[in-house]
């Protein structure tokens, strides 16, 4: 049994870390992203670990684009059906001046539902 929960604990933590900021890349209008896994259509896609440029004064909404290859991308807008979201950062002066997160159902899975 403690080999189970150890085994789920590890899981959990993985999945977790899907897609999360990563501090050390980001800095000003550079927005640094841990990459994770998509599968659709019974196909697992990994995209890796990235950075991107914000739009200064203004809210990004950072998504996982599900059309067609499953790619990261950014949007000033918030994207349609075809897409998992994962932040809105609203900046302002160039600096990121708020982060909200929506990639909660993500954190929510693990290897054994997916």
């Amino acid at each position: 049994m403690v080999t189970k929960f150890t085994s789920n604990l590890l899981e959990n933590t993985v999945v977790e870390k899907q897609f999360s900021q990563d501090v050390g890349t980001t800095t000003g209008l550079t927005w640094g992203m841990r990459g994770g896994f998509v599968v659709l259509a019974d196909t697992v896609t990994t995209i890796a670990d990235s950075t991107t440029v914000l739009t200064d004064d203004d809210t990004n909404y950072i998504y996982i684009s599900l059309i067609s290859t499953p790619v990261l991308a950014v949007a000033l807008s918030i994207p349609g059906n075809d897409a998992i979201m994962l932040y809105s950062i609203v900046t302002a002066s160039g600096v990121i001046s708020s982060i909200t997160p929506w990639r909660t159902r993500l954190t929510s899975l693990n290897s054994s539902t997916l």
